[in-house]
């Protein structure tokens, strides 16, 4: 994936952006090579500036990854006027990519939505290895037209 999508935005969204990047996906690999599962989660950059997690009531640890993937979707969606850019990560199998990764789906107010994809492997001991990361256009979900955000 290439960079084009910082030459539409401010600097100020590139810098939420990569900073939830590299936090998340750190948080992410740390959680893998610790516990051996990641469970979903999300992180958002209030407009105050402030990093959050999101947190999702009503819902266990042994809920479905989807179910929980949607909660913390729809809390972002429900706090969007207080949030400038969001991240949601969760364990996949990406059949693309010839096994599992950590996917992250970015969002930011000012319209950047990016999806990544952090390939890897264990053996037996437990040990993770890392690929290198992929990226694509993502779709909007906090931001969506019909979440009734307006971008701004």
């Amino acid at each position: 994936m290439t960079d084009s999508w910082r030459d539409d935005v401010s600097e100020q969204a590139q810098v939420d952006l990569d900073e939830l990047t590299n936090l998340a996906l750190g948080f992410g690999a740390n959680q893998l090579q610790a516990h051996g599962e990641l469970l979903p989660f999300a992180l958002v950059r209030r407009t105050d500036g402030e990093l959050e997690p999101i947190l999702v009531e009503g819902l266990d640890d042994d809920a479905d990854p989807a179910d929980l993937v949607d909660a913390h979707v729809a809390e972002a969606v429900r706090r969007r006027e207080e949030i400038r850019a969001a991240i949601f990560l969760a364990d996949i199998t990406a059949e693309q990519l010839g096994g599992d990764a950590i996917r992250a789906l970015l969002e930011h107010r000012e319209g950047v939505n990016i999806a990544l994809y952090l390939p890897y492997q264990h053996d037996e001991e437990g040990t993770y290895t890392f690929g290198e990361l992929v990226g694509s256009p993502g779709l909007a979900q906090v931001w969506a037209s019909d979440a009734g955000g307006d971008g701004n």
